[in-house]
């Protein structure tokens, strides 16, 4: 939360704040805490930020603070100095320090500039499972169990403020799981073929079947967020695509006796995925649909089809 304070010559704070008017340009407020200077409209009782150029004649001097005064600003995230409308009675210096406002709290106006780039975790935990141009299971693919047969996503992005915070440009690293569980757990895979091949084994004591793929990507998207600076505050929605590369493919049966066999082969898994994506969801918790716009098998003599994926995002 923002704490703002309104100092005026008449706070007990016993001139630790050291303010005067000269001709020497304002010294570099950028290494001098975290000042941020407003000047009330005459028109109204709004505010707006003051820059450098507009203050030349100010000069701040934080060395002059008390021991006190810089704890307090320790502990804050800034400090907010207002400065009132000009005067024409010359009753007052054209700059001066004012409590608060004529009319109204300006307490909840947050002046800070959205960060540049902030970052976001988050997994995403669904369904995975090949279909054809008609959303069917591809021919010659095993049936699965779509409820064993789970996608999941580890990603780490950065987000690149493009418009005030709220829409952003979005990069990182992602790392997808596809566990695919074949219904029939007497299902074996040719390890031996450059396409995908997979047979029924009725002799077989095989009590689970399945194949793992993994690929290594790079998403990219754009955001909007309704807070500027934490995308894991309020609503938010990000459309874009991931480019993964295949890293670690094998098949895993377990028999009755709690043996697992693992098989380490690219099984006709096509190299690259190429997946468009969207995602929304309020505050840590979202929902997410991704689908392949690459075939699942690089063989062409492999089944023909894609890779739909959908669920849920924790973040």
């Amino acid at each position: 939360m923002i704490k703002q304070i309104f100092f005026s010559s008449a706070v007990a704070l016993s001139g630790m704040l050291i303010a005067q008017v000269a001709d020497t340009p304002i010294k570099d407020l950028s290494s001098k805490r975290k000042v941020v200077i407003i000047k009330r409209n005459s028109s109204d009782s709004s505010y707006t930020r003051v820059q450098d150029s507009a203050i030349n004649q100010v000069i701040i001097d934080l060395q002059g603070y008390s021991q006190k005064l810089e704890e307090i600003m320790d502990s804050m995230d800034q400090v907010v100095i207002i400065i009132p409308e000009e005067r024409t009675d010359n009753q007052n210096p054209p700059y001066n320090v004012d409590m608060a406002p004529k009319d109204g709290d300006i307490s909840n106006k947050d002046p800070r500039k959205p960060d540049n780039v902030i970052w976001s975790s988050y997994t995403q935990i669904g369904a995975s499972n090949p279909r054809d141009a008609n959303f069917a299971k591809p021919n010659g693919f095993p049936s699965l169990n779509n409820a064993k047969s789970i996608h999941l996503g580890l990603s780490k992005n950065a987000g690149l403020n493009l418009i005030k915070g709220k829409l952003r440009f979005w990069a990182g690293l992602q790392y997808d799981i596809n566990n695919l569980r074949f219904s029939n757990n007497k299902t074996t895979l040719n390890a031996n073929s450059e396409k995908f091949m997979s047979n029924i084994d009725t002799q077989s004591n095989n009590v689970k079947s399945k194949v793992v793929v993994n690929y290594l990507a790079i998403p990219i998207a754009i955001g909007y967020q309704q807070n500027p600076n934490d995308d894991d505050e309020g609503f938010w929605i990000k459309a874009g695509v991931s480019a993964g590369y295949l890293v670690r493919t094998y098949s895993k049966v377990k028999t009755s006796e709690g043996k697992k066999i693992k098989e380490f082969n690219s099984f006709g898994f096509n190299d690259f995925a190429v997946t468009p994506f969207v995602e929304a969801g309020y505050n840590s918790f979202g929902m997410y649909a991704r689908y392949g716009i690459l075939p699942v098998f690089g063989n062409s003599a492999s089944p023909s089809g894609n890779m739909v994926q959908f669920g849920v995002v924790f973040k």
